[in-house]
């Protein structure tokens, strides 16, 4: 069992977040930490969250060292992208509004007379 004391204000800034906020990740965290808080334990919590213990524990140490904001979920930058942004104008732009009205009276590929079904 993990043994943690939250002041007053403590538990109403993490009961206020728990009801506000949107984000599944930090809610469970306000949950697990104000559940600990109340002295329960980790699997019992872990049951009601449908997590893990090992979430439970990690939710705990990251709201020690790092309080309310400790929680919040931080994502990785990620991969550099293989291409640059501003490379000019799009691919199309050069293209115009697409064909002119001659290349639109006739089929692709096709010359004028079009044979008929009846030949």
């Amino acid at each position: 069992m993990s043994w943690l004391e939250l002041s007053e204000e403590q538990r109403g800034e993490l009961e206020a977040r728990f009801r506000t906020t949107e984000d599944r990740r930090l809610r469970d965290g306000c949950h697990a930490v104000l559940m600990t808080a109340r002295s329960r334990p980790r699997q019992q919590i872990a049951e009601d969250l449908g997590t893990t213990t090992r979430n439970i524990q990690c939710f705990v140490a990251r709201y020690r060292a790092g309080g309310l904001e400790g929680l919040r979920l931080q994502w990785a930058p990620g991969k550099t992208p293989l291409t640059q942004r501003n490379w000019g104008p799009p691919f199309w732009t050069g293209y115009g509004r697409g064909p002119g009205p001659a290349a639109s009276s006739a089929p692709i590929g096709r010359t004028w007379p079009w044979p008929t079904s009846s030949s």
